[in-house]
């Protein structure tokens, strides 16, 4: 029992140090290291045949049904009192193809009494500016323009960092800027079923 308390205490320690971590603010080291060029998202880059080939057995590898726990926190109301909302769900993912090289990540996520369905899409050949693969990891850089309700758009950029320790696990952080600024950051974590 008293196992189980020391874990929550822990556990909820864990989370709103995290949470409170989160500046609402901050702007993308993307943002301030290119300026205005930040906002030109045309340049993306293209795939060697050796990273489609690798993108292609990653897929295969990664194919078929995963449960874990998705965790996700963003900044919410108007720019002058923005506060940080975060959830924990419990997830179920399903990994197919996309289009080109894109895997595509169908999540369930359940938390309390609602169940949301989201559909994820990683490697998007369209979208990335950056790309580093070592070992177990993958860095990457998206950025494209999203519509917004009442007209105009946003540009959002995903820093995602995936990481696969063995063929059974799987990581995936995301963190999100909308125009340059924090909006949201997930950290899903996967077993295999």
């Amino acid at each position: 029992m008293k196992f189980i308390k020391l874990s929550s205490f822990l556990a909820a320690t864990l989370l709103s140090t995290s949470v409170m971590a989160i500046d609402c603010l901050k702007k993308s080291d993307n943002y301030i290291a290119q300026g205005e060029d930040y906002f030109d998202a045309e340049d993306h880059l293209t795939f060697s045949n050796k990273q489609k080939k690798e993108l292609q057995k990653l897929l295969k590898e990664l194919k078929g049904e995963w449960k874990g726990t998705f965790y996700e926190v963003d900044c919410r109301g108007p720019q002058s009192a923005l506060r940080v909302h975060d959830v924990n769900s419990s997830v179920k993912a399903k990994v197919a193809s996309g289009r080109h090289e894109t895997i595509a990540f169908r999540l369930a996520k359940k938390n309390k009494s609602t169940t949301r369905t989201e559909l994820v899409e990683l490697f998007n050949k369209y979208n990335l500016f950056e790309f580093k693969k070592r070992q177990s990891e993958i860095e990457m850089v998206e950025k494209f323009y999203s519509g917004r309700a009442g007209g105009g758009s946003n540009l959002v950029e995903r820093q995602i960092t995936f990481t696969r320790p063995d063929k059974k696990t799987l990581k995936i952080d995301v963190t999100g800027y909308i125009n340059g600024y924090f909006g949201y950051k997930h950290s899903i974590d996967l077993k295999k079923s």
